[in-house]
This record gives C-alpha cells, sequence and structure tokens, in this order.
C-alpha cells in the first residue's frame, strides 16, 4: 500500500511541479572516499542526487522545534524553509548536513529530515527543515 501512495505522492508533486507550485531540488551530500596509501586517508567524494520537493516558509512549529530566538528585533526563521520532498525514486534518503541547491541557485543546509512511512519500509514524503 504504502508504495502505490508513494507513487502517487510522486504524482501529486510532479503536478504541483508544472504549475509551478514545486520544484526539482538538487541535495548533495560528502561520503568518505577510497583509502588513498599515498596520503594515508581517504578523500570526501560528493554524491549528488535530485528530488522533486515543496518549498515552504517555516511554521511555528518549527521555529519552536529548532529553539530560534528574536535577534536584533529580527525572527531568525525567515532563513528557514520547510520541505516536503517526494520519497518515491530518490537515490538516497535527505538527512541532516546535506546540501539542498534551490532552483534559483541558493544553498541550504538540511537540519533535519522525517520520512512519512506508516508501514516502516516504503516512505511516501519526507518532511525537511532547511536553513539558508
Amino acid at each position: 500500500m504504502s508504495l502505490q501512495d508513494a507513487q502517487e505522492a510522486l504524482q501529486m508533486l510532479q503536478e504541483a511541479k508544472d504549475e509551478g507550485d514545486a520544484a526539482e531540488l538538487t541535495f548533495k551530500r560528502k561520503v568518505p572516499g577510497q583509502y588513498d596509501p599515498a596520503t594515508g586517508g581517504a578523500t570526501d567524494v560528493e554524491v549528488t542526487w535530485t528530488g522533486i520537493a515543496v518549498v515552504l516558509p517555516a511554521s511555528q512549529g518549527t521555529v519552536q522545534a529548532f529553539d530560534l530566538r528574536f535577534e536584533n528585533g529580527t525572527l531568525i526563521e525567515s532563513t528557514l524553509r520547510g520541505l516536503l520532498i517526494a520519497a518515491y525514486g530518490m537515490q538516497y534518503e535527505p538527512g541532516p548536513g546535506d546540501t539542498v541547491v534551490f532552483p534559483d541557485g541558493s544553498t541550504a543546509t538540511l537540519l533535519g529530515c522525517t520520512p512519512l512511512s506508516p508501514d516502516a519500509a516504503n516512505p511516501i514524503i519526507y518532511q525537511a527543515t532547511a536553513q539558508l
């Protein structure tokens, strides 16, 4: 059941993208590469993948979850974005510390990411928070 739900979620987000309400985002993560005996260590390798997501402004719940405060009279949450990411077809599961590149070229760092997975095996969407 969840796999079909994940496919339907992807289809809905694709339709939202076609209407300009969602976007294709690029995700990046550094992972340890092959051991290099010449240097005595491993060089990090960057893996890149894409996903379709709805980008939302930060909600009050997000602000409370990340314990943000006012700084010089300005609420810091203006740099936060909520993401609803289609899980179906994603090469990797997004996670904290991953970099997100938006269509306008701006980048953000994922602070947290939670899969919505009713059957505990097949995520339907990922709910994430990114900080610009």
